[in-house]
């Protein structure tokens, strides 16, 4: 999967931040959750030059991450009615109750046990890598609105070129 983003370190690693345009509505509920964007490391295995403010289009391989997606979420997700089930058969003096907690239980040690999967299995280390600097004729500006008023986002580009 490809998508476009911000470079917003250059010297000591690369890194990058999404360039999405958040609605009003989004860019308030991000305000009331907390929720900051962060940018994360990208590698350049092809040694182009950028530096910060300049957008790139990277490459996630769809592989790694469906499966880092999985394990973090799916994984501790289904350990809780298995759990459940397995303590309603196997233990049906516990009762509803106590198969409920035993579920639960499941599910909280599936937490950190994702993340050492994750880890095992090197999907931890899956890093986006940059597959080309836009150049400035590619790059338009958004429309206050919403996103998808831009070319970058699959919209239709504004008449205004930076």
């Amino acid at each position: 999967m490809t998508r476009f983003a911000v470079i917003t370190a250059a010297e000591s690693g690369p890194r990058a931040k999404n360039n999405d345009v958040p609605t009003q509505k989004s860019n308030t509920s991000r305000q009331f959750w907390g929720v900051r964007e962060r940018d994360y490391p990208v590698k350049n295995p092809q040694g182009l030059s950028f530096s910060v403010g300049d957008v790139v289009e990277i490459f996630l391989p769809s592989g790694s991450t469906v499966a880092s997606s999985a394990l973090t979420f799916l994984f501790p997700l289904a350990m809780f009615p298995t759990g459940f089930l397995l303590a309603s058969h196997l233990l049906p003096q516990w009762g509803e109750n106590g198969a409920f907690l035993v579920g639960f239980a499941s599910l909280l040690v599936a937490l950190p046990l994702s993340a050492v999967l994750r880890k095992f299995l090197g999907l931890r280390n899956a890093v986006p890598e940059v597959l080309r600097v836009l150049p400035s004729w590619e790059k338009y500006q958004c429309q206050d609105d919403a996103c998808g008023t831009c070319g970058l986002c699959g919209g239709k580009p504004s008449s205004t070129t930076t």
